[in-house]
This record gives C-alpha cells, structure tokens and sequence, in this order.
C-alpha cells in the first residue's frame, strides 16, 4: 500500500482496485454458486408448479392444445434454462462490476 500512496498514480491505483475486486467477484461467482446448487431443485419444483397452475387456469388457448405443450416445455426445459440462467449471471457479473471507475458510484 505504501509505494500506492507515496507514488500516487492513477493508473496503478486503478490496476491494483481492479486485481482487487477480480479477487472478490471470483469469490462472490463461487460463493453463489455453491449456494445456487441446493436451490435449483427448488426453482424446478417453482417453474413446475407454476407451470401446472396455468395450464389449468388458462381458459384462453391461442390453439388447442397450448396449456399441456406449454407444460411440457416447462417440465422437459427448465433445467436447462436454470443452468443457462446460472451461467449468465457468473459470466456477466465480472463485466458489470469491473467497469471504469467513472461509473464506480453508478454500479452500487
């Protein structure tokens, strides 16, 4: 910390905040995704349910048939929107925090 201060320039005070906060995210993206996995088998059981609960109050079908095809893809595709969801949310976390430190206020 003491050549930071005492050599006071802005890009190295920016290098050094940024390996700093790579640091954090990357805890923050393992972290949340440790904590993701016991609560996706709840978000499949959420989107099912849902899922189950329109089909059977939906009493305007766009064509015959739409309440159970829609309930399929419910059952059949959620997992893999889950993950995808996942997986964008730790692959685009590091670029919104790292950001310019102009928009550092902005961010939070």
């Amino acid at each position: 910390m003491v050549p930071l201060i005492i050599g006071k320039s802005e890009r190295l005070n920016d290098s050094v905040l940024k390996i700093q906060y790579f640091i954090l995210i990357t805890f923050y993206c393992l972290l949340g995704f440790v904590i993701a996995i016991p609560v996706i088998p709840l978000l499949y059981v959420k989107i099912v349910l849902n899922a189950v609960f329109i089909s059977f109050k939906n009493q305007r079908e766009q064509y015959k048939g739409q309440n159970i095809i829609n309930l399929a893809n419910s059952i059949f595709l959620a997992p893999l929107l889950i993950v995808l969801s996942l997986l964008m949310d730790i692959i685009s976390l590091p670029d919104q925090l790292l950001q310019d430190e102009q928009n550092f206020e902005t961010k939070y």
